[in-house]
């Protein structure tokens, strides 16, 4: 049984960020996702609002269009014109594939195409192919599914 600080499953945005920070801070990271490549396939939007964009240092190289003003249609209902609302749009796969990069340069171990099969309640996590972890810490950062 391999043992790490931190065990964070889900290398989506906020998965490979806890990953990076993790291991920034020295703890001994294992970051797990069930896709083959990060980013793909997109599961979100690829807008990012500007405020957000501040804090976010890998959001410059893959942003491909900027954006001023915003209308969201609904439906039926009426489109909600935002004639101020500045931000980004991004390469989605780039900017997930920069933030896997920045969390393997901190030195989390970042593990792809590794699917989850069950967490017992003592922490240990059992994977698909077998194998299995022991983790001080879970960050679940899987998604909505």
């Amino acid at each position: 049984m391999q043992t790490t600080d931190i065990l964070v499953i889900g290398l989506g945005p906020a998965g490979a960020a806890a990953a990076a920070e993790a291991a920034r801070r020295g703890c001994k990271v294992i970051a797990l996702d069930r896709k083959r490549a990060p980013g793909v396939p997109v599961q979100c939007a690829e807008f990012v609002p500007a405020m957000l964009g501040i804090e976010v240092r890998e959001l410059a190289a893959t942003v491909r269009q900027r954006i001023e003003a915003m209308a969201t249609f609904v439906e039926d209902d009426a489109p909600d014109l935002k004639p101020y609302f500045p931000g980004h749009m991004l390469d989605r796969a780039a900017f997930d594939a920069a933030l896997v990069a920045s969390a393997s340069k901190a030195r989390a171990d970042c593990r792809f195409f590794s699917v989850v099969r069950n967490i017992a309640s003592d922490g240990v996590v059992e994977l698909s192919d077998g194998k299995t972890l022991c983790a001080r810490v879970i960050v679940g950062a899987d998604g909505p599914r």
